[in-house]
């Protein structure tokens, strides 16, 4: 970088492009950056935290040859586990303003508890709208009143549920739904799924809920899904993660080792989130987390098409194929 003569007390604003070339998670990315000034003693450093270069590699990410152009990835679990908040934090990870504002996206409604919001199947346009190869899809939380019929879990993860599809609305009223999903030619087949579950899972939770939701889970795997756990609202208990996200603790991963335990998986497939709430400034190590999560779920949705590949060729869904080659789910 070339830089003008700086006069003695002069301030010279300087700005610059970096870029990751090579295949690096963030937690490779070195917090401070340093540059040498010729004619100066010692090497100068600035902070890197706020560079948006790490989302390339979520822009450059592309499926395989004969998998679907655009994934779908499904963020289900338990009501209330901070699905939604979950998304608008993606969102806000995936803005193009290299960090100039600090306005926190709000695409989700966002509440929890008892007062979820999140009451029908809604997808977002995430390819549309941050030139991304994956949409997300945001639905209603697992909860004593949802998914009574059990039918519902299959068929709404090999999507044959249409968007805005409604847990109050019977079986047999979706079919005008998903006739006009397929005229406007979007696969509904889901590629990848988060499961979102919150720390309580393993301390406050009934054992009869806890059951339900394994039994859910294990609904998915039998499904050939390799589904990702995401323990929220950790930081309602360890409240320095709010401050320092990847701030390492004992007490994290034993709730992480515990939470694979209950679930049958390996504990480096459960990770845990902090999502934005009340923030009105953005911060990196918040992204950060979203960022590994989001580049975690794309390697299990390709690992998923993969397998799909194998067993019906190129694929993803089992139905009729329109003149544009996309694959339909038999209604």
């Amino acid at each position: 970088i070339k830089l003008p003569k700086i006069e003695p007390k002069q301030a010279v604003s300087v700005n610059f492009t970096t870029e990751i070339k090579e295949r690096v998670t963030i937690r490779q990315l070195a917090d401070e950056i340093k540059f040498h000034l010729k004619k100066s003693k010692q090497d100068k450093k600035f902070h890197s935290r706020g560079l948006g270069c790490y989302n390339r590699g979520l822009e450059v990410f592309k499926p395989r040859s004969g998998s679907p152009k655009v994934y779908n990835l499904l963020l289900f679990g338990t009501a209330g586990a901070s699905k939604s908040s979950f998304l608008n934090t993606v969102a806000t990870m995936l803005r193009d303003d290299d960090g100039r504002d600090n306005k926190i996206e709000k695409m989700a409604e966002a509440g929890g508890g008892a007062d979820h919001t999140t009451r029908n199947l809604h997808r977002y346009m995430f390819s549309h709208q941050f030139k991304v190869n994956f949409n997300i899809w945001d639905t209603w939380g697992l909860a004593r009143d949802a998914y009574q019929d059990a039918k519902l879990v299959e068929m709404l993860v090999d999507g044959k549920l249409p968007q805005e599809w409604e847990m109050s609305e019977s079986l047999d009223t979706h079919r005008a739904k998903f006739e006009k999903m397929k005229r406007e030619k979007l696969e509904t087949q889901m590629h990848g799924i988060i499961f979102f579950v919150p720390q309580m899972f393993v301390t406050d939770m009934e054992d009869d809920e806890q059951q339900r939701v394994k039994e859910v889970f294990q609904t998915l795997i039998k499904k050939c899904y390799n589904p990702m756990v995401v323990v929220t609202k950790v930081d309602e208990v360890y409240r320095e993660l709010r401050e320092h996200p990847f701030k390492s603790s004992h007490l994290v991963n034993d709730l992480r080792s515990k939470v694979a335990d209950v679930f049958a998986i390996p504990s480096n497939n459960v990770r845990y989130s902090v999502n934005y709430l009340e923030e009105e400034r953005r911060s990196f190590e918040i992204e950060c987390l979203a960022y590994e999560t989001i580049q975690q779920a794309l390697e299990n949705c390709q690992s998923f098409e993969d397998s799909r590949i194998m067993q019906y060729g190129s694929m993803s869904t089992k139905g009729k194929v329109d003149e544009d080659g996309l694959v339909w789910p038999d209604a």
